[in-house]
């Protein structure tokens, strides 16, 4: 039994469309159908960058998708405050002028955008912010097409030179190729760790949509069924934490300590262990980054197809039971258990790995607390989650990522 998306109303109903996310009533699901339809398998008809707009301030995750930047405004702002100012003015387009997104799409092709929202908010009247109308007035040029003199360019070039003259202590603007001939020599862990150093710069944090980083640096455990209406998609407490180490810390110093499972160290070397003990998953943030970077644990990967099932490659899920899925029904149903396995508190996402090393996934399955089956779905995880992980892979399941 799952918990509705929406109401939390314990129900077997899936959506239509992919038979994957839960609903309790058609009412539900069309309340979480302006985020969910870029998610669904089969939404049944085109996916706008007017709807990733909408999902994506809704539900707090940021959008990496070039088209949606460029046509709703983003690549023409200059700092991260003022992309902090739009997105809660999309918000509020969206929930308080109960704006629907083919509107807002068919403002783009009519090149009628930025006229519109400005009437939008004059008809609103007291019902919208103040300080978003008088920001958006003071903002004409929000939809121009982006140059490579817009400000969103210019901004990331500052943040690059800040970045290399922080990472490799190079003359500020070093030239393109002193940066590459710099960078040509570093390993992998190197370069991995310069990419995450350029998110955390920008004032972002990684997401799914990077998996590596997202998985490698804990910020698998920042997700949230809720966002805060006052926050912005890359803001969380671990995103904050790194961005005060990074400061504080050498690259040098970064790098040794990740590719050595020392990072926890390096935060309470540096005053921070306050700070990371009151992470809400601060026990889950510890083992994730004391665990080798070579060795990530495949549950992590398992988990991550909860969230984004694109983002995830067959071979990490295959030792949880996907193996034996006969068609696409059955993985949808076994997706299905596994969601709702994880959203139980006193489930550790370690006990789950150890279950699968250890071939027990059904066993472990059946002595859950309050877990009751009917029969045609214990026959159902009697069939798929008899592994054979032991013969195949040995004391340990292949790693997510290596």
């Amino acid at each position: 039994m799952l918990n509705c998306k929406i109401c939390k109303t314990p129900t077997k109903k899936t959506c239509h469309g992919c038979s994957i996310t839960p609903y309790c009533s058609t009412g539900c699901q069309k309340k979480d159908w302006i985020v969910h339809i870029v998610r669904c398998h089969r939404p049944g008809r085109e996916i706008t960058s007017a709807d990733r707009l909408a999902a994506m301030v809704l539900s707090g995750e940021m959008a990496t998708q070039h088209a949606t930047m460029s046509d709703y405004g983003f690549l023409n702002l200059s700092c991260r405050e003022d992309m902090a100012t739009l997105l809660h003015i999309y918000r509020e387009v969206f929930t308080i002028l109960d704006l629907k997104p083919k509107t807002l799409h068919r403002w783009r092709l009519e090149d009628t955008l930025y006229t519109n929202l400005l009437k939008a908010y004059d008809d609103a009247g007291a019902k919208a912010n103040p300080a978003h109308h008088a920001w958006l007035r003071q903002h004409p040029d929000l939809f121009d097409p982006a140059t490579a003199q817009s400000p969103a360019q210019m901004w990331r070039h500052d943040v690059m030179d800040k970045l290399v003259t922080h990472v490799v202590e190079m003359a500020k603007s070093p030239s393109e190729l002193v940066m590459l001939l710099a960078m040509a020599s570093w390993p992998p862990h190197t370069k991995l760790c310069w990419d995450f150093y350029r998110i955390i710069f920008s004032g972002t944090k990684p997401t799914v949509h990077r998996p590596e980083p997202w998985i490698k640096f804990g910020f698998c455990l920042d997700l949230e069924d809720k966002i805060d209406t006052d926050a912005v998609p890359w803001e969380g407490p671990i995103q904050q934490l790194y961005a005060e180490l990074v400061q504080r810390c050498t690259f040098d110093e970064f790098c040794t300590a990740f590719n050595t499972s020392c990072l926890v160290d390096l935060m309470d070397k540096h005053g921070l262990k306050e700070r990371r003990l009151a992470l809400p998953k601060a026990t889950e943030f510890q083992q994730i980054l004391s665990q080798s970077p070579y060795h990530i644990p495949a549950v992590w990967g398992l988990k991550s197809l909860m969230t984004h099932p694109s983002e995830i490659k067959s071979s990490h899920v295959l030792p949880f039971g996907f193996g034996n899925c006969c068609a696409g029904k059955d993985a949808v149903q076994l997706v299905r258990f596994y969601a709702t396995l994880f959203k139980k508190p006193d489930i550790s996402i370690f006990q789950i790995q150890h279950a699968a090393e250890q071939d027990r996934l059904y066993q472990f399955a059946m002595g859950l607390p309050g877990f009751a089956p009917s029969a045609s779905e214990r026959r159902f995880l009697r069939r798929v989650l008899r592994t054979q992980n032991k013969a195949r892979y040995g004391s340990k399941l292949p790693p997510c990522y290596s």
